[in-house]
């Protein structure tokens, strides 16, 4: 039986030059076997930007968004369990590990297992990280008309925007590829939707738009896209503070534009993928 818990409701003051807005922070517990893993979520008061953190050790996404929502308003939902990329479990003399951004479908989540544990944990353990997976979407509150924004942080050499195109080892994920001249390429935005690949590429940032062939991994991004729920990540190197909270005012002020368009967010029959695995490098 899944065991979880509000833990905490409080209201805290918060005030900036933006808004004076009540911040309530809830936080709900789960239990993977040993492991306690903690879903914080802290509202800012009203605002379209709703934030959502999957790696407990990528914390310049999270302070940039922090900052953005005490000045604009807005949410963000930390999924923390004491650190580090991966979630790792021990279970009597066994080891698992899982990487958290694969628990949103069960072939994603067995295949994150196998590449990070030894043997493969009964059907049970399997079953409480897909439930964290639920949960975490819960609290969150998705919808098909605002994005789901997702923060995450990279290493240098580890990754970044060339990692998408036909030679890197992300080849397959992406339908199209914008590289700008004038940005690192560590720091980019990936999108599910044409329409904000158009706009953020016309802005001359490093983008990349998720192929509608994109396997399955598990990860929000394809689970999103699945569902139909408009998805946005917001991707910089770590301590990329400034760029960071620049590309999260880029998104806010897109949607703004978009919004006040009355243009529909959700995906509609204008938006669409091109269906070739094939990727599109553009450079301006």
């Amino acid at each position: 039986m899944i065991q979880f818990f509000i833990l905490m409701l409080f209201l805290v003051q918060t005030s900036s030059a933006q808004t004076d807005s009540i911040l309530r922070v809830s936080v709900v517990e789960h239990l993977l076997s040993n492991k306690t893993a903690f879903l914080t979520k802290s509202d800012y008061g009203p605002g379209i930007m709703r934030f959502i953190s999957l790696h407990d050790d990528e914390n310049t996404g999270v302070e940039s968004a922090k900052k953005f929502c005490a000045d604009y308003g807005g949410s963000i939902t930390e999924l923390n369990y004491g650190g580090g990329r991966n979630i790792a479990l021990v279970i009597g003399t066994h080891q698992y590990a899982f990487d958290p951004n694969a628990m949103f479908s069960d072939q994603g989540l067995a295949i994150s297992l196998r590449r990070y544990s030894k043997i493969m944990p009964k059907a049970s353990v399997a079953s409480q990280i897909r439930d964290l997976g639920r949960i975490l979407i819960n609290e969150y509150e998705t919808s098909t008309v605002m994005p789901l924004i997702t923060l995450h942080n990279n290493t240098q050499g580890n990754f970044d925007i060339t990692s998408y195109l036909n030679t890197g080892y992300l080849t397959g994920t992406a339908d199209s590829v914008y590289i700008s001249k004038k940005m690192d390429a560590d720091d980019l935005i990936f999108v599910t939707e044409k329409r904000f690949y158009d706009h953020l590429k016309a802005k001359d940032i490093n983008v990349v738009l998720q192929s509608y062939n994109a396997k399955e991994d598990g990860s929000l991004s394809v689970y999103a896209q699945k569902h139909q729920i408009p998805y946005i990540n917001i991707e910089v190197q770590h301590g990329h503070f400034e760029e960071n909270y620049r590309l999260i005012t880029e998104v806010y002020e897109m949607l703004k534009i978009m919004l006040a368009s009355q243009e529909v967010l959700t995906l509609s029959s204008n938006n669409t993928f091109s269906k070739s695995t094939v990727n599109r490098q553009e450079n301006k």
